[in-house]
């Protein structure tokens, strides 16, 4: 019985010492599932003013805003109705600002299309936060007042 237990005992430890199989297929897991529905979207693009102050009959004919990324943020161009414009817009988090709004007004602006383009300018430096809701880019204040509504464009 001693002799029968000593062979098992020796049997098991050469079986311990036997060394693993090399493996030589490579395991690659399977590439994550890609999340149903479009993209989430952007600020960054050139959109279109749809809405102003709650009243889209007095929108600055042809107006544009478009943010790009810049060293300090964002930066604001664009038309704003008898001129363009450039300033800077620091973006952090849905803050955003955009100061120093100076469209150039050309002599041939009419009197009308001069009010409506410093409405648009008053909404765009407003602006404490924005947001992309229902596809539209909104511009709100500091008070939570929606100033001006975009469509990408």
């Amino acid at each position: 019985m001693r002799r029968l237990s000593a062979t098992l005992v020796l049997l098991a430890a050469a079986g311990c010492a036997s060394t693993p199989p090399v493996v030589t297929e490579v395991v690659v897991p399977p590439p994550p599932p890609v999340a149903p529905g479009p993209p989430p979207p952007t600020i960054e693009r050139l959109w279109r003013l749809a809405y102003l102050d709650g009243a889209p009959e007095t929108l600055p004919v042809g107006a544009t805003l478009e943010l790009k990324a810049a060293e300090t943020g964002l930066t604001a161009k664009g038309f704003a109705g008898c001129g363009e414009f450039e300033a800077p817009a620091p973006l952090t988090g849905i803050s955003l600002r955009i100061d120093a709004v100076a469209p150039a007004v050309p002599p041939e602006c009419a009197a009308d299309a001069r009010v409506m383009q410093n409405q648009f300018v008053a909404a765009l430096t407003a602006t404490r936060r924005v947001t992309i809701r229902g596809g539209y880019l909104v511009l709100v204040d500091e008070f939570g007042k929606e100033r001006a509504y975009f469509t990408p464009g």
